[in-house]
């Protein structure tokens, strides 16, 4: 989404993870433990620039 108004400028994007291709690291097979993660579910950027 973006949103300009004189010479402001306001955008909120969030990426999609379509595929996901993560094996496990040492420790998680030596532990048996389960992921710990390194994907966000979601995340949201936003954005403000100001025009001189």
């Amino acid at each position: 989404m973006y949103y300009s108004r004189g010479k402001n400028s306001f955008s909120i994007t969030t990426p999609v993870a379509l595929y996901r291709n993560r094996t496990e690291n040492v420790y998680e097979k030596a532990t048996r433990q389960q992921p710990l993660g390194g994907f966000y579910d979601f995340l949201i950027i936003a954005g403000y620039s100001r025009r001189f």
